[in-house]
């Protein structure tokens, strides 16, 4: 635990071979992070960039 960040892994859908980013955010949450559904334009994930 930490009052400097929080860290974030991505899923990994219950694999446990595969090794999925850890994203730091800053705590307390800075003005970019928002409610998924009000971002500004596209919100992408290390995920769909992949799929692209």
């Amino acid at each position: 635990m930490s009052s400097a960040c929080i860290k974030v892994k991505e899923d990994d859908f219950g694999d446990a071979t595969v090794s999925t980013p850890v994203h730091e955010l800053p705590f307390p949450a800075g003005s970019r992070l928002v409610p998924f559904d009000e971002a500004p334009g596209q919100v992408l994930s290390s995920s769909s960039v992949l799929d692209g």
